[in-house]
């Protein structure tokens, strides 16, 4: 099993001030490999670690700095934190994509640490498949349109450039 290790923030900071300034989190990540169905599968999992802005700062962390333990994932069908915030935890099938459900219920999603390395993910198999499948087919025929659309544009910049460059060679010919 891999570590879970401090990933520096995009812009190279470890540790990051929340909108509260007596706050902070820093992010962690950790490579998983899982098996289903007879298929291995590598997996990165990332969580934030939150706490008091000066504590963070204070020990000396580093990207690639090492926690004991490792990241698990639950899922349920009420949410983790209720109230105004509750959404962040909604589960949805990819960026852009349909909420996962359990019978009509959302299902709310999160990565947390643990030093149990024995500790095991908790996981809720949705029941709208087909909607997905509908969302994933979706997806690829936009990606297909674009590269198909991208493909003819090149084409057409390929053809007409010639052209341009012949009238010029013809204008350029008798000085």
């Amino acid at each position: 099993m891999s570590q879970v290790k401090v990933v520096a923030m995009q812009d190279g900071s470890i540790v990051k001030q929340s909108s509260n300034p007596e706050f902070g989190f820093i992010r962690v990540s950790q490579e998983t490999v899982s098996i289903v169905n007879g298929w291995i599968r590598k997996n990165s999992r990332s969580a934030l670690f939150n706490g008091n802005f000066k504590d963070l700062q204070s020990m000396g962390l580093r990207a690639g700095s090492v926690f004991p333990g490792k990241l698990v994932i639950d899922e349920a069908l009420e949410a983790f934190n209720p109230g105004p915030y509750q959404d962040r935890d909604l589960k949805y099938a990819f960026e852009g994509g349909p909420l996962c459900v359990f019978e009509d219920m959302p299902i709310y999603r999160r990565t947390r640490y643990t030093e149990n390395v024995n500790e095991m993910d908790t996981l809720i198999q949705h029941t709208n498949t087909e909607e997905i499948r509908a969302a994933v087919e979706k997806r690829k025929q936009a990606v297909t349109s674009l590269s198909e659309n991208l493909t003819n544009v090149e084409v057409a910049e390929t053809v007409e450039t010639p052209a341009v460059v012949s009238e010029v060679a013809e204008v350029e010919a008798p000085f």
